[in-house]
């Protein structure tokens, strides 16, 4: 996989070897990686909201819902503990 951004778009090139892997499957990982991405785009235009993800800290190993609740119980917004 190679990347970069030219004029402004987001550009990928995806190569692997017929002989080791079947196109379904590299299929299947594209899908699921441009729903990431979109999902990705989706959190960083949800206007007048923060967007955080477990990969903004990958060495505390979280999943987005254990995130999730963290930020609930620290966000003056969330009310203080969620019970969790």
């Amino acid at each position: 996989m190679g990347g970069a951004v030219k004029h402004g778009r987001l550009e990928l090139t995806w190569t692997y070897g017929e002989g080791l892997h079947r196109r379904a499957t590299v299929e299947g990982l594209l899908d699921g990686f441009v729903a990431e991405l979109r999902d990705l785009v989706a959190g960083c235009r949800t206007a007048g909201q923060e967007a955080i993800s477990p990969a903004d800290f990958p060495l505390a190993g979280l999943s987005r819902d254990q995130l999730e609740r963290i930020a609930r119980r620290v966000s003056p917004a969330g009310g203080g503990r969620d019970g969790a």
